[in-house]
């Protein structure tokens, strides 16, 4: 996770809401890729010969490691002694002889300084090279000794993350004083010196479970927005300065004093099953933009639906939504098994931990309908939450992947178990940018272009019903019909299209799933899209009357024969994998479509009277049910048929 923000970035966001506001691209310093990053590592990085890396930090060329491990060894093949943390350099690999700090227990969680020379070292010790040091260390990168001036220590407990925000420390844990200054498990210190921050205070109270082992108040991550307007806390409490707050909070870090933001939610409220994970939040982190965050969690299977806890599932948060009871943007649910650690690229979700399967809501400890296997690590897709292609894949699984860092160099992964990928690297690996692949844009038609009706459904159409018919249209007026002849399918089997990319897609009467390229002239061959187990109890494609895609928030939106409902689950074009989960857009008035398609903002419905209607389409949701809208063409008012088993407009832009 990054932890560093300059001073001249946030001055830079500060000056911004004086102005007004600016876009968030021109604030945005976090670690961005263009690209997934490779699934294979790379070659000759220290190996970690025992326990777990729980923390990873770029300072300058050197990583810094910390966890709870003893034994390393560098690339010439010699073991060295290093308890609980050490650097090495980025370029050559080489382990650093001189940061040899000596701590006396785990080290937690590890943060850039200010400057480029030093790093914020946290966690569990009381005594760093034979200095009394209590939770927070500033260790100097070249000499690994602690830096002259700085002085942070904790009292009673522990620090378990850290942020850097200008010249501030963020440090949260299970601590009650911070540098002998009543501090309620958050404290913000002065990064030169240590000194506490009078303007952080917050009170945070009412631990959810209050076991003698688990129940103590405590806050295990927290991370901040590009601007440094906005921390994220989560933790074992349900109050924040006596307002409910069940295991997260927003707090606003842009006033003076710091207050808590109006955000939050009951979805973290509810113990999950297992009981002896009272705190089931175990990573977040905000995206590189700041508009939203992802939660990874443990607990054990909990079946989704209303109000229930978040177990074992990665959600997406936004940031800036305001209220009480908000909902995620999206779950994906791993059936049962932990995710430990999120990091945010941009075109990326990365999480990590122990997990088998992604898309799983279904069961527990299994692979239920729609079930993807990915073996310890997953990228996700940061629209929808379902799995990208990339999977290197972590066997065995150990208890997890704990640390997730990107860097310009790609990404760095902290683990239990020694090998990723089908590659030994000893609990710590780099998954380089280099070598990786680039997320295609989800490229969706745009009016004025062809309408195209695949396997058109009433008598007087210039086809059979087997062929693609297009007509040139703007959005109101309509050309000639062409046939396109013989493209290789009976279209009377389809069941809703949509072209993305360069691809056609269609539901089947044979209950199946089908994708194939297509230019204008030439149909590919078809091929079927894995539906890891979606039967027809989940997806009844053989009996949808209409189809079409949104490209901003990748969702398949469609109706079904006998039902009057709007549909929608999720579809990732890049992995092509379909959500397992349905979801209402409409509640009634579908029930008579019979082909649609979206198209620069608007939704263009074909009903079983061949009449064809208009309808503003934003947010994700229609403005209203096709019965609300008159037509605009049809057989009785301009003579065309338009009743087809699918509509689209393609995703090139043709001539007329």
């Amino acid at each position: 996770m990054r932890r560093l923000l300059s001073f001249f970035m946030v001055l830079s966001a500060t000056l911004a809401v004086v102005a007004g506001p600016a876009p968030w691209s021109e604030a945005d310093t976090f670690t961005t890729h263009d690209r997934v990053v490779s699934d294979f590592p790379r070659p000759g990085t220290p190996q970690v010969r025992d326990g777990t890396v729980l923390a990873v930090a770029k300072v300058g060329d050197m990583i810094v490691v910390g966890g709870n491990f003893t034994t390393v060894r560098d690339p010439s093949g010699t073991d060295l002694v290093r308890n609980y943390l050490f650097a090495f350099n980025v370029v050559t690999n080489q382990v650093s002889t001189t940061f040899v700090p000596v701590l006396n227990a785990v080290v937690e969680t590890l943060a850039p300084a200010p400057g480029g020379q030093s790093v914020f070292v946290g966690g569990r010790f009381t005594d760093v090279s034979g200095t009394r040091i209590r939770g927070v260390a500033k260790l100097d990168i070249a000499s690994g000794q602690p830096m002259a001036g700085f002085t942070g220590n904790v009292a009673n407990r522990s620090v378990y993350d850290m942020v850097v925000v200008a010249n501030r420390l963020f440090i949260a844990g299970n601590f009650n004083k911070a540098r002998g200054q009543d501090r309620s498990i958050l404290a913000a210190l002065d990064a030169t010196t240590g000194a506490v921050d009078p303007n952080v205070n917050f009170v945070f109270s009412e631990p959810l479970s209050t076991s003698r082992t688990m129940g103590v108040l405590s806050m295990d991550k927290i991370d901040v927005t590009p601007d440094g307007l906005r921390l994220v806390v989560v933790g074992n409490f349900s109050k924040v300065d006596g307002q409910q707050r069940y295991r997260v909070a927003v707090l606003d870090t842009g006033s003076v004093p710091a207050r808590l933001a109006d955000w939050s939610t009951t979805r973290y409220q509810a113990q999950c099953n297992a009981l002896k994970w009272p705190q089931y939040i175990r990573d977040m982190e905000i995206s590189p933009d700041g508009s939203y965050f992802v939660i990874g969690t443990t607990g054990a299977y909990f079946a989704p639906g209303g109000n229930n806890p978040l177990c074992d599932t990665a959600a997406r948060w936004e940031t800036f939504a305001t209220g009480s009871n908000l909902q995620p943007t999206w779950v994906d649910y791993t059936g049962g098994d932990t995710l430990y650690g999120v990091a945010i690229t941009g075109h990326a979700v990365y999480v990590g931990g122990h997990p088998r399967w992604l898309n799983n809501p279904f069961a527990a400890d299994k692979a239920g309908p729609g079930a993807v296997p990915r073996m310890g690590i997953a990228a996700l897709d940061p629209l929808n939450g379902l799995p990208l292609t990339w999977d290197p894949g972590r066997n065995p699984r150990g208890r997890g992947t704990y640390e997730l860092l990107p860097t310009d160099d790609g990404l760095w992964v902290g683990q239990d178990t020694s090998y990723i990928g089908g590659v030994y690297r000893g609990r710590l690996a780099l998954m380089p940018l280099a070598g990786g692949t680039a997320i295609p844009p989800s490229v969706v038609g745009r009016l004025p272009n062809h309408l195209y009706a695949a396997g058109t459904l009433l008598p007087g159409s210039p086809s059979s019903g087997t062929d693609l018919v297009r007509r040139w249209f703007d959005g109101k007026t309509t050309g000639e019909p062409t046939a396109l002849g013989s493209t290789g399918e009976d279209w009377s089997t389809a069941r809703g299209t949509f072209m993305v990319s360069g691809k056609l897609y269609s539901g089947s009467s044979d209950g199946k799933f089908y994708v194939r390229t297509f230019d204008g002239a030439t149909v590919g061959s078809r091929t079927e899209v894995n539906l890891y187990g979606l039967t027809s109890s989940h997806f009844p494609l053989a009996n949808v009357t209409g189809m079409f895609f949104d490209a901003q928030r990748h969702r398949i939106y469609y109706t079904v024969a006998g039902n009057a409902r709007l549909l929608y689950r999720y579809f990732t074009p890049e992995s092509q994998i379909v959500g397992a989960e349905t979801y209402v857009a409409s509640g009634s008035g579908w029930g008579s479509v019979a082909g649609m398609t979206l198209a620069s903002e608007n939704l263009y419905v074909a009903t079983t009277d061949g009449s064809l209607r208009k309808i503003s389409f934003a947010g994700g949701t229609p403005a209203t049910s096709p019965g609300n809208v008159a037509p605009f063409s049809g057989p009785t008012i301009d003579g065309i048929d338009w009743a087809a088993r699918g509509l689209f407009v393609p995703s090139f832009q043709a001539d007329r």
